[in-house]
């Protein structure tokens, strides 16, 4: 059982940090969300690990309970490690001593609590508003659709598009400016800027290759090999080095085995799999009408930010035609 002074100080430094930052640029997403506040549901939003889950949680507050106080918890912080769910009544207890009774809940990083789904059911069913993030897309709504069958709404979070990354560079496009040379011209050289630097907010700010290195290695350490029980770790990473060398590129499972040396087709299949939960990125299978003939159909692997490829792969050189269909797919 966590001791409840512990609790609070872990609480007030997580709301005195989520309310200082700033909000940054506007995701595309933010409306959409802003369209179903009036909804009960819950509101899930998944994305890749650095995102902008927390960001857009900032920006859902400030647009939407400007004037109205909140909760927020985030299960990322390693103090949390060991939490129970049945400890929940504890956190609860502490944040309406320390900030008084408040409706709305943010919550970052949910399925770290085993068992979160039920404190969330319960509290939803007394009429308190919920946000929840998640960088595990899978088992994030697995917990939720099991305990909150249609009562929950889902949102995935990309990395900046273009137009975000436009944003962030402060430029705003009007309708006409590919009619104008120096305006086109700057358009242009925003994208060239964008195949290459890509749409992480963290790595756009401070520059830093180190930035997409960890978090890809977080993903692969905290997302996927622990949280899957994975012993063999440098095979895996073998295997994922191999997908993203060959991203936009077909493949099957047969060759995947023939080039990894992992004998074990179910094996590929999981790895994949988990890679995909992670969000880190998604495979496509051409399609087929047969439902057995698609499962065998030759695949893709697309990266949820082109940024890091040249960063994991392999291959020297840049490919700009498959970056491109990469950002399209």
């Amino acid at each position: 059982m966590m001791n409840k002074d512990l609790v609070k100080q872990i609480l007030v430094e997580q709301n005195q940090n989520f309310l200082r930052k700033e909000t940054g640029v506007t995701r595309g997403v933010l409306a959409n969300v802003s369209k179903k506040a009036a909804l009960p549901h819950v509101h899930v939003i998944t994305g890749m690990r650095r995102s902008g889950k927390s960001t857009l949680f900032r920006q859902i507050v400030k647009q939407l309970f400007r004037d109205q106080g909140i909760f927020y918890v985030n299960f990322e912080d390693e103090r949390f490690l060991g939490f129970k769910a049945q400890e929940f009544n504890i956190i609860h207890e502490s944040l309406i001593e320390l900030f008084g009774e408040q409706k709305v809940f943010f919550i970052d990083e949910a399925q770290n609590v085993e068992g979160f789904e039920l404190f969330v059911r319960r509290l939803s069913e007394q009429g308190n508003k919920f946000y929840l993030t998640g960088s595990n897309a899978n088992l994030l709504s697995r917990e939720i659709s099991s305990r909150l069958t249609g009562r929950h709404i889902d949102t995935n979070l990309q990395p900046f598009s273009y137009l975000e990354y436009l944003s962030f560079r402060k430029i705003k496009p009007e309708k006409n400016d590919i009619y104008i040379t120096e305006k086109r011209a700057l358009l242009q050289k925003m994208f060239n800027e964008y195949l290459s630097m890509g749409g992480m907010p963290e790595y756009l700010k401070y520059k830093d290759d180190e930035i997409l290195i960890r978090i890809y290695e977080d993903i692969v350490a905290k997302d996927i090999a622990i949280r899957y029980k994975i012993t063999n770790v440098f095979q895996l990473k073998q295997l994922y080095q191999l997908l993203i060398s060959n991203f936009s590129t077909r493949f099957s499972f047969r060759s995947l085995m023939q080039q990894s040396g992992i004998r074990s087709n179910n094996t590929i299949k999981n790895y994949i799999e988990y890679l995909e939960n992670s969000n880190f990125g998604k495979v496509i299978n051409k399609f087929d009408h047969s439902p057995k003939k698609l499962i065998n159909s030759p695949k893709k692997l697309y990266i949820t930010d082109h940024a890091f490829i040249p960063k994991i792969s392999t291959k020297l050189t840049k490919d700009f035609g498959r970056t491109l269909e990469n950002i399209e797919s």
